[in-house]
């Protein structure tokens, strides 16, 4: 499990750090005002395709397929962790592990991060259809 724990945290660290990168970049896409005129709006276009594909996108895949690889042994820990507490009770506590709590918890960060990165892909590809119309 020290292992596992390592692996994920490291994981977690590096794509905390892109999206420490990214974030402003990606928010800032979000937040310009689209020109009124379609025919003034391909600098506009451009800059919100460079930042979905350059910054948001691979955020996006980077957080999903982390959060994926270590969402089986996650669950496994918190059903584990149920049945012992639903037979045992409070004395399920002498079984208490704290790496296997920290690896939840990580996948726990990791998937914040995704479902951050969804919502800012999906915002910026929201603008990128409405400017197009």
């Amino acid at each position: 499990m020290n292992e596992l724990l390592t692996a994920a945290s490291v994981l977690l660290a590096i794509t905390g750090v892109l999206y420490a990168l990214w974030h402003d970049d990606i928010v800032n896409a979000i937040a310009k005002v689209m020109p009124q005129h379609k025919e003034d709006r391909g600098e506009f276009d451009k800059n919100l395709k460079s930042v979905l594909w350059s910054r948001a996108i691979p955020l996006l895949l980077a957080t999903l397929c982390i959060m994926l690889v270590y969402l089986p042994p996650s669950i496994g820990i918190i059903a584990s962790s149920f049945k012992g507490y639903c037979s045992l009770g409070f004395e399920n506590f002498q079984n208490y592990d704290p790496i296997a709590t920290s690896f939840v918890l990580v996948e726990v960060f990791t998937s914040v991060l995704a479902v951050q990165s969804i919502v800012y892909v999906w915002k910026l590809m929201s603008k990128l259809r409405a400017s197009n119309r």
